[in-house]
């Protein structure tokens, strides 16, 4: 039997190496036999819905770097595990972002593909999709970063965390409220960090990771925006921008794709007018406006007034929320 451990929190992931290295000597020390090799599980929906995507984003390529590195001074093969959705928030792989998702996560050697990868795209496309990860993944080797710049990873991660977080709270009731018709794909509950079993937001439990992303999505402020302005300003203030875009280089197209399905008007009709605030910031850096653009885009800010307006007039919103997926190819 071996040990995949998984890390589930950002905190933890950005010292995923030592808890490794760690478990390596101990089991040697316990049984005296070399660890053969090890499969860790990086984590890529709760740490989103915890920290956000810039935090979860940066401390897996902090992980996958000093994997390498461990595997190299430890003499043991490591096979990093992810399972991203399709939506960015989540992890931003589907078959169309396929060459993408590899370059920036380079070092992965176990993708767990889901659903809206499998089922909401042209067959063909999935397969042509899945022979490229399976050609390229097992090639690919994780960025190495020199590890005096751990202290900006840490500092990094934090801010765009704060800031993220201090937008969930905004948004909790929004979020809860939507959340009840979102359809259910498995009953399973989140058992870690910052919405974990006990916790509340007043009187709002907030769901798991696709729940949430779902809900964000159907409120027309995709949760790849939460905070993001504010926390990119304070890095642009402070010097730390550079780090992030150096190391997370999808981050544009990863806003970009999510502002396409940002509603203006739900600034207003959720009292997140503050928000309003953080949006030049957000258009200078992906160099276009947020917000729809094709006809499909279009008619996707269309359901999302609809499941506004049905939340407001205690209507079910059920039937707008899954048009609203099927447009985007992903629940959540």
């Amino acid at each position: 039997i071996e040990v995949i451990p998984i890390f589930e929190s950002v905190q933890i992931i950005l010292s995923a190496d030592t808890i490794l290295d760690d478990y390596i000597t101990l089991s040697q020390d316990i049984f005296h036999e070399k660890v053969s090799y090890m499969r860790p599980f990086l984590a890529r929906s709760d740490p989103a819905l915890n920290s956000g995507i810039v935090a979860t984003t940066l401390a897996i390529k902090w992980a996958l770097s000093q994997f390498a590195k461990l595997s190299t001074r430890r003499g043991i093969p490591l096979y990093p595990i992810i399972a991203p959705g399709a939506l960015p928030f989540r992890g931003g792989l589907t078959p169309e972002t396929t060459q993408e998702f590899l370059d920036e996560f380079a070092g992965i050697r176990t993708l767990v593909i889901q659903s809206a990868f499998r089922y909401d795209f042209d067959k063909a496309d999935v397969a042509k999709a899945i022979k490229k990860i399976q050609a390229e993944m097992p090639h690919l080797e994780a960025r190495l970063i020199e590890p005096e710049l751990f202290p900006y990873f840490l500092y990094i991660t934090n801010l765009f965390e704060k800031s993220y977080r201090e937008t969930v709270e905004q948004m909790a009731l929004f979020i809860s409220q939507v959340s009840h018709f979102i359809p259910a794909r498995r009953e399973r509950m989140q058992h870690i960090g910052l919405f974990g079993y006990s916790r509340r937001v007043g009187e709002n439990l907030l769901p798991r990771a696709i729940g949430f992303t779902a809900a964000s999505y159907s409120l027309g402020i995709p949760a790849e925006l939460f905070g993001l302005g504010k926390a990119i300003k304070q890095a642009q203030k402070e010097g730390y921008w550079n780090v992030v875009t150096e190391y997370y280089p999808s981050l544009k197209s990863h806003i970009t794709r999510a502002g396409k399905f940002f509603r203006r008007q739900s600034l207003e009709a959720l009292n997140m007018i503050e928000m309003e605030k953080e949006l030049p910031v957000l258009e200078e850096f992906t160099g276009e406006p947020l917000g729809p653009v094709t006809a499909s885009e279009n008619e996707h800010a269309k359901l999302i007034g609809q499941i506004i307006d049905s939340l407001k007039n205690d209507q079910n919103p059920q039937d707008f929320i899954e048009q609203a997926a099927v447009l985007r190819k992903s629940l959540g």
